[in-house]
């Protein structure tokens, strides 16, 4: 195996920090973009709204731009490793009750981790531009961001099941406001397939109206078979009412047979609402701790599918903003007579 070319600096000055005050600052923002994301993240699971979720993706965001700028700028592996142990441990100054009187082990588990997965991130940056003959942002990018992205959202997920299974947070209120965006996000789905559909009808109303589009939907090979249904549209508006109300009473019993009971005159949405919570309790009961494990895998890797198609988003605001900050001479290159361009803090 042939060894690596060892890089000799022929530069006319050193590859070095220069400037501790703007190591200090951009150590102070990520610290404080670091706490400012676990406090959206706080207010987000205390009420799971669709704006708290972007906002705290942006703060995310904000928070991993900084950490790729403290991975090109500094040029101290140890200042560097530093940061990130600090931003890693930051949150914690808002989660005392979660370590005094008692230390919630999940928690730790995630602030070590987040720590753990920022200095990898670093570490691996830091390295691939040390070893570069020229400073390749998208490289250094593409090497950084989903490790430091994987602890943001390990530290994320230990800190919901602490939350919502240790802290007992998550109360009938949050899960109706839960079950209740749900429905209405796929409210457009299930009216593609029953139109005039909602949620929010009665259990009656709700299965008579699916009934109804599936007799205007006959397949040619059942109104074959029975005439009646063939001529469902020409029949006078009180015959075509009754085979609506038994059709839906059919439809509600399959469904009360698989899922659990459906009211008829309550609102649909209501009655998910109960089934969801009583098929929690029963897992709860039978796994115990087992299912709240899954489930925060299940929030973790949910998590991670969703920020993955946003990685070049973060890395597009680390790249605007470093360029930025050369153009404004925050920091320069230079450039060794072996053609190794480096950069400084100025």
């Amino acid at each position: 195996m042939t060894p690596g070319p060892t890089i000799t600096s022929q530069a006319t000055e050193a590859e070095v920090d220069r400037n501790n005050l703007k190591i200090t600052i951009l150590g102070i923002l990520g610290i404080g973009a670091s706490i400012l994301a676990a406090r959206i993240f706080m207010a987000l699971l205390a009420d799971l709204r669709t704006d708290y979720f972007v906002v705290w993706g942006v703060s995310v965001c904000v928070f991993i731009t900084l950490l790729m700028l403290q991975t090109i700028f500094i040029k101290s592996r140890t200042k560097l490793q530093m940061l990130m142990f600090l931003q890693g441990i930051a949150p914690a100054v808002l989660l005392f009750e979660y370590f005094y009187p008692a230390v919630s082990f999940p928690l730790f588990i995630g602030i070590f981790l987040s720590c753990f997965f920022y200095m990898i991130a670093a570490n691996r940056g830091w390295t691939i531009l040390a070893n570069s003959l020229n400073i390749k942002f998208s490289f250094i990018a593409k090497n950084t961001i989903p490790k430091a992205l994987t602890g943001v959202l390990i530290f994320s997920s230990l800190f919901a099941y602490t939350y919502y299974f240790e802290a007992g947070k998550f109360t009938k209120d949050l899960g109706q406001s839960v079950v209740y965006q749900l429905l209405d996000a796929s409210q457009p789905l299930v009216e593609m397939w029953f139109p005039g559909v909602s949620f929010s009808q009665s259990g009656k109303e709700f299965f008579e109206r699916i009934a109804t589009t599936q007799l205007e939907k006959i397949p040619f090979e059942e109104a074959a078979k029975n005439p009646a249904l063939a001529e469902f549209g020409k029949l006078p508006e009180k015959e075509k009412q009754k085979i609506i109300v038994e059709a839906g009473a059919k439809v509600r019993i399959a469904a009360e047979s698989s899922f659990g009971a459906f009211p008829a005159n309550e609102p649909v949405k209501n009655s998910v609402f109960i089934i969801v919570q009583s098929w929690t309790k029963d897992m709860k009961q039978k796994f115990g701790d087992v299912f709240s494990i899954v489930l925060t895998i299940i929030i973790f890797f949910s998590l991670k599918g969703f920020f993955a198609l946003f990685h070049w988003l973060a890395a597009l605001v680390a790249f605007l903003t470093y360029k930025f900050l050369i153009v404004t001479g925050f920091a320069y290159t230079n450039i060794e007579s072996r053609s190794r361009e480096f950069i400084l803090l100025s």
